[in-house]
């Protein structure tokens, strides 16, 4: 018995310390660009650029670790950064295809990061061009193309592209993941509602969310064309699930709040707007301010509407339908001196607007 238990003793050492060496061994050889790759699928930016970055000590022309550097600092918000690294990542690789598309993608990053700059977005559709030519049948290159022209409003172009990614997508296998895939479906569905091509919308953003379930923009887009095709029931579904997916996103929480009171619910949307209103984001999209000041009026708080009535009226960009709200809430309010400051804000909406020339009399001012 003792001879028996000494023997389990040995074999428990032995296979202890055959896995120890063999976890220390996996640790010495872990290669840089792997480990690199791996926290960037994992969203841990930092540690990515770290990895790579070691990964080119090593090897200061491994066109790998130079295409993954450059992705880690665009996620790191380090747009110009990352330019400078795919441009030698493209150097380093004679013109590759994928360093291409990703120096396109940091062109695009850098102008989005300064107000749609025109010079980096041009730099984005060039780079684009030069990727297609290397391989047309590649998805890629034309759904950067697709991005690109979205942002600077060719609309129809963009469409186009977008569809012709998407057509090169179903036979190109594992160069896109679903994710990937899912954004070029966002993006064609975000054309398409804009050319109120309302059902071809539908359709795309349901791939989007399909392929991407966790994309909360796919699904608060999905309920911006459910509305406008009439289904309140449907847009709101979709819109709770894009708020669940992403909580701590405020401006998702004012589209939420929106949608409930052009669906005939202001007392849900005075809850999600209230939550919405209380980031420092909203700062940046005053018009959540005059929608929850209309859903309190929607549900008789004229009181409680003034205060952000105010201040969707002052927040830059100056909006002459929130000048007119304020006028509603001071009036329905009826507190001393809220007449004369009711016509103040009617004046100034005329101002902006001169269709509203006659608001005063319709008010009964």
């Amino acid at each position: 018995m003792i001879r028996l238990h000494s023997r389990l003793f040995a074999w428990t050492v032995a296979l202890a310390t055959l896995a120890w060496l063999g976890l220390a061994f996996a640790q010495d050889t872990t290669n840089p660009v792997d480990e690199g790759a791996f926290y960037l699928g994992r969203g841990e930016c930092n540690l990515a650029e770290f990895a790579y970055q070691d990964a080119l000590e090593e090897n200061p022309g491994d066109v790998t670790a130079l295409v993954g550097l450059g992705r880690a600092q665009r996620c790191l918000g380090d747009t110009q950064g990352a330019v400078t690294t795919h441009r030698q990542a493209v150097l380093a690789s004679g013109q590759a295809l994928e360093p291409l598309v990703e120096l396109a993608l940091s062109y695009r990053a850098d102008a989005t990061r300064n107000g749609l700059d025109q010079t980096a977005l041009n730099d984005a559709l060039e780079t684009a061009d030069v990727a297609k030519q290397l391989n047309p049948d590649d998805p890629r290159p034309h759904a950067v193309e697709g991005f690109v022209l979205l942002d600077v409003g060719s609309t129809a172009a963009a469409a186009e592209a977008l569809q012709t990614a998407i057509d090169r997508m179903r036979d190109e296998g594992a160069v896109m993941d679903d994710a990937e895939k899912a954004r070029v479906y966002l993006n064609l569905g975000r054309a398409q509602r804009d050319l109120n091509d309302l059902d071809a919308a539908r359709s795309a953003l349901e791939a989007a969310a399909t392929r991407d379930p966790s994309n909360a923009q796919a699904f608060a887009l999905l309920g911006d064309v459910e509305f406008l095709r009439g289904s309140c029931e449907a847009a709101l579904i979709a819109m709770e699930r894009a708020t669940e997916l992403s909580p701590d996103a405020p401006l998702l929480l004012g589209r939420l709040g929106i949608t409930r009171i052009q669906c005939g619910e202001p007392e849900q949307a005075v809850a999600a707007l209230q939550q919405a209103t209380r980031d420092d984001a909203a700062l940046f999209a005053p018009a959540l301010f005059t929608y929850l000041a209309e859903a309190y009026l929607a549900v008789g708080q004229s009181a409680a509407a003034v205060e952000p009535a105010r201040k969707g009226s002052l927040l830059p960009p100056e909006r002459a339908d929130a000048w007119v709200v304020l006028a509603r809430a001071l009036l329905e309010r009826g507190y001393p001196g809220d007449v004369e400051q009711a016509r103040n804000a009617v004046q100034r909406a005329a101002e902006l607007d001169p269709s509203l020339t006659n608001l005063a009399d319709d008010l009964g001012l």
